[in-house]
């Protein structure tokens, strides 16, 4: 399994769907410490519904004051009728929606 850090977001033109996003791979070093690989991947929306759905670990990653990345919230995968939606764990919005992310 793997661990992953969503950092940005890419909309559709009409801003109702995720299309892709910008993370960064998760890794703990020697003395347990974890960190970002420093590559940014871009990844489809459904690249990351499947990472989670094969159990891999992807947050959000929030940039804080001194330039490192912090955890944000949890994301998971939201299915409903219309289809599988990405959004952070404790969002009720029944689209899309992971925080305030930066976009590109």
């Amino acid at each position: 399994m793997a661990d992953y850090g969503i950092c940005e977001v890419h909309y559709n033109d009409d801003h109702s769907k995720i299309e892709e996003v910008h993370a960064f791979e998760i890794i703990e070093n020697d003395a347990g410490e974890k960190h970002t690989d420093g590559i940014k991947h871009t990844f489809s929306k459904e690249s990351i519904i499947l990472r989670i759905d094969c159990g891999d670990k992807v947050t959000t990653l929030i940039k804080n004051d001194k330039g490192e990345w912090d955890r944000g919230s949890k994301v998971i995968v939201y299915t409903e009728d219309k289809g599988k939606f990405i959004r952070t764990k404790n969002n009720t919005k029944k689209v899309d929606n992971l925080g305030e992310l930066p976009e590109y």
